[in-house]
């Protein structure tokens, strides 16, 4: 099973704001993964 997840998000040339943004889209771009893959036809497969 393959999955992927491309979320765009604001970032910014100075540190602090750099790691803030990328520290907030973290969170919701591992959501949308999830719910790729548990979505899937495939994620039953793997729970038999």
């Amino acid at each position: 099973m393959a999955a992927a997840e491309h979320y765009e998000f604001e970032s910014g040339f100075v540190a602090d704001t750099a790691c803030k943004q990328t520290a907030e889209a973290y969170m919701p771009t591992v959501q949308n993964l999830i719910g790729k893959i548990v979505k899937s036809p495939e994620f039953k497969g793997l729970l038999q």
